[in-house]
């Protein structure tokens, strides 16, 4: 599935701003916007608070693009882990029968 990155339009710059965390580097972290599948490059202080899968509200200070990738520079105010708000898909489970590792 390809993922489409956020535009000018997605962020408004006067609201905090939710994020999922989809990795996270140093100074730097890719992120998803909450309930879209627009993705943007966060850069903050605090990064060290954030792990992949975590919820992030930003207070967005300036927004631009570089090489073609949209980014967001702002203040992290607090990051929590809700699965419920991440709306993921359960993993299928299938039968394979038993399992004998003597036969490994």
């Amino acid at each position: 599935m390809r993922q489409h990155k956020a535009t000018d339009d997605d962020i408004d710059l006067s609201k905090p701003v939710e994020l999922v965390a989809l990795s996270v580097k140093e100074r730097a972290a890719r992120c998803r916007l909450l309930g879209s599948d627009r993705i943007i490059i966060l850069r903050a202080s605090r990064l060290w608070e954030v792990v992949p899968g975590a919820i992030v509200t930003v207070t967005p200070q300036k927004q631009w693009r570089y090489g073609g990738h949209p980014y967001l520079s702002g203040e992290i105010q607090s990051t929590r882990i809700d699965v419920k708000a991440l709306d993921l898909v359960p993993l299928g489970l299938e039968e394979m029968g038993m399992w004998d590792p003597k036969e490994e």
